[in-house]
């Protein structure tokens, strides 16, 4: 449970990251947005290392079919 427990706190920490956000909101008001599409990616590809690592499924095909097609 440890990884996942890193990968939760490491989530925490970079949502806090104004570097890893858009500057605007989704609604177009000024603040903290949505995360950049790099950060998205690297996201993805930490969840699918985590998924390795503890053996598990964390993500179905489905979810990142549909993560490729936004």
């Amino acid at each position: 449970m440890q990884p996942l427990n890193e990968f939760r706190n490491w989530l925490k920490e970079i949502r806090e990251d104004s570097g890893k956000r858009d500057g605007t909101r989704r609604n177009g008001s000024d603040g903290p947005g949505p995360f950049s599409s790099e950060t998205r990616k690297l996201i993805l590809r930490r969840l699918l290392e985590l998924e390795k690592t503890v053996g598990r499924r964390l993500i179905d095909d489905a979810e990142i079919t549909y993560i490729q097609q936004q």
